[in-house]
């Protein structure tokens, strides 16, 4: 199998989160008797899906926000001429 990115990796999360959060997420409240799990720290959440899947959307999260950064960053210091160069590169890493 291919090495799979970033991208790859957080659409898989996104069709999950999708398809499962608003059962997980009532599942938990039934469970442990909570309102509003939503407003609960993740970190604070009891063993669950629904905390599970809390922790990959923190964490593709806070990813695409540092990559987006970064992104943005670096697109400062790169010259028109290097543009075609770069987008044949990041091509070839999908």
């Amino acid at each position: 199998m291919n090495e799979i990115t970033f991208k790859q990796a957080k659409e898989v999360h996104d069709r999950l989160s999708d398809n499962l959060w608003g059962d997980e997420e009532n599942h938990y409240c039934e469970v442990y008797d909570v309102d509003a799990p939503e407003n609960i720290p993740t970190e604070s959440l009891k063993n669950h899906a629904y905390r599970d899947l809390r922790v990959l959307d923190d964490y593709f999260n806070s990813e695409q926000n540092y990559h987006e950064k970064v992104k943005d960053i670096l697109w400062e210091y790169i010259s028109k001429n290097d543009e075609e160069e770069i987008f044949k590169r990041i091509e070839e890493v999908k």
